[in-house]
Parts: structure tokens; sequence; C-alpha cells
């Protein structure tokens, strides 16, 4: 059962994003983010976030206001999140799938995900299956020889059943940083994606990768039905939790808006 906590943010990330080397990179990437897509005084959900590093600086760059949910596995979120003031964050301990499906929930303009666990698991099980691969495999995985399916869906149904709750004109935004998919050595992997999109009715805005690092993506939907978008400068750096740091590429479209 899915338990809600209405918190201060401010005393939410007093507790939970202590200052870090980490900090002035997510700042940066993040600021990157809202300016490119002018993500700013908009309701923002994060999905799997836990501490929620970079749904900080959504909030406090953009203005935005933020939803999370989290099944918190460690059980280390929850017990802080019954001693905290009374605010506007909602934070949703339990599954995402069950909250979803709640009544109580509302419709996003922007969905963030980072590194969400199912997801990165499950295009990785599409690969190689659910056996570990052997150090040769690894190997051939960390080189780009891998063949992604025509038909499979890159993105998992919970991110699917996410992007139902998207006002139009919303943003699905995907940080991939574990068991990614070179796009570039995988030609059926970012057409797969338009295809999983536009079935929900969200177009595939750009990919970014690491410029050395393919397995490193950042993936930006937009539901379709809003208002035309103005885009900023074009994103440099995403990821800024990653070691070591590399400057993005982006791979989709190929023209830049």
């Amino acid at each position: 059962m899915t338990k809600t906590y209405w918190v201060d943010t401010t005393a939410f990330y007093e507790r939970f994003n202590p200052p870090s080397e980490w900090n002035p990179r997510i700042q940066e990437a993040v600021r990157q983010l809202v300016e490119r897509y002018g993500l700013r005084e908009m309701h923002i959900l994060g999905i799997g976030s836990g501490a929620s590093q970079e749904e900080f600086w959504l909030w406090k760059l953009g203005a935005n206001r933020l939803t999370i949910v989290d099944i918190d596995e460690h059980g280390q979120i929850e017990p802080i999140l019954k001693t905290l003031p009374r605010g506007d964050l909602a934070f949703h301990v339990g599954d995402a799938l069950e909250y979803f499906a709640s009544p109580s929930a509302v419709h996003f303009d922007v969905i963030y995900v980072s590194g969400l666990t199912p997801d990165e698991e499950r295009r990785f099980e599409i690969l190689w299956g659910k056996k570990p691969p052997s150090p040769l495999r690894r190997m051939l995985y960390r080189l780009g020889a891998h063949s992604w399916p025509r038909d499979a869906d890159p993105f998992h149904p919970i991110l699917m059943d996410a992007a139902k709750l998207l006002n139009k004109g919303g943003f699905l935004i995907v940080q991939s940083i574990g068991f990614g998919i070179d796009a570039l050595r995988n030609p059926y992997f970012l057409p797969a994606i338009e295809r999983q999109l536009s079935a929900h009715k969200i177009e595939l805005l750009e990919v970014y990768r690491w410029q050395n690092s393919g397995g490193v993506n950042l993936y930006v939907g937009r539901a379709k039905g809003g208002s035309p978008l103005t885009f900023g400068a074009p994103i440099r750096f995403f990821h800024g939790r990653g070691e070591p740091h590399q400057p993005a590429t982006r791979i989709w479209p190929r023209q830049a808006p």
C-alpha cells in the first residue's frame, strides 16, 4: 500500500541532499535541461528517485513543484519523512504502478527518471537473457557488439504507464546510466523508441549520449498537443553524478532544431 507524505521541500533537502563534490556538476547538468526545454514553474514527477539529487536542482533552478514516488527498498527514507514539517512536496512511498492507478494520482508537466533499475535491467535482459553474461560477453557488450531486436520496446511498461499522466505538451525525460544501449551500433534501437513513444502519443524530441561511452544516454520525449516549443541552448553535459566527466553528443535528430 502506498503511503503519502506531504513535506516541506527545503526541510527534505536539508536532510537528503548534503553538500558533495557532485553537486556543482549535477547543478550544471540540470541547469542545461531547464534552459533547453524551458522547465520552469511546472509540476514534476520523479520515479524511483530516492534522495532525488537531480530533482533538487529541478526544483531549485526552475521554481518547479515536486512529486516523488519511490519504494524505499532499504527503509531509509520513510522514517525521516515522518519527522519533517508539512509542505508541498508529495512523497509517495510504495509501488509506482499502485500510485499510477490510485485516485490520488494527478497529471504532470514533466516525468523525470534517472537510472530506474527495472527499466535498465529489462533492456539488459532483452539483449543477454537473465543469466549473468560471461566475461567475454561483458567485453563484447562494452564494445557495443550486441543487437537490439527490431520489435522490442526499449522502455519498461512502468514508464509507459507513467506517461499516461503527462499533460499535453508534457516532457518524459529518461536518463539511462546502467546497462545502456549504444544506439549508434544498434540501428533498430532509436526507431523502436520512436515507435513505442508514438503509440503513447509522445514525440521523441532528442537523444544525447556521452561522447565516449555509448551506454550513457539521455532520452527526451514530449506529449503531443502542447504549444510550440522554443528550444534553448543544446545540451553539452548530462549525468552529473557520472565518472569520468564526458561531453554530450546529440544523436537524435541529426539536424538541430
